[in-house]
């Protein structure tokens, strides 16, 4: 495509199209609104709950691991832990199947 004076346009095109807002460093709106969740959780309902002498112990356990489900994920750094879940157990199971594993072996005695 060309302009009016006869050079070439050239088109940018972005790496990515939508970008996630970030409140605090690396956390979106949503891990805040988890954290929060979580620090009202282990205030209102560890100390009902939990033996009197572990309740400290089982706060720093939540915290623990709500830390690790908010963190990114090794294998996909754009996603959560937590999001990394939710494909675990909404992904549709009927679709996959296994794929043979052929060894040399295999495909030689496979020709016969």
């Amino acid at each position: 495509m060309y302009d009016d004076n006869g050079n070439e346009i050239q088109f940018i095109v972005p790496n990515e199209m939508t970008t996630i807002v970030k409140l605090v460093g690396k956390l979106s709106m949503l891990d805040v609104v988890v954290i929060v969740l979580l620090v009202s959780f282990c205030l209102n309902m560890i100390p009902k709950l939990v033996y009197a002498p572990l309740k400290i112990p089982a706060m720093i356990f939540v915290g623990l691991i709500a830390w690790f489900w908010i963190s990114p994920s090794s294998t996909n750094p754009q996603k959560r832990n937590y999001q990394r879940l939710l494909y675990v157990f909404m992904r549709d199971k009927q679709s996959y199947h296994p794929i043979p594993y052929y060894t040399a072996e295999t495909e030689m005695f496979d020709d016969e």
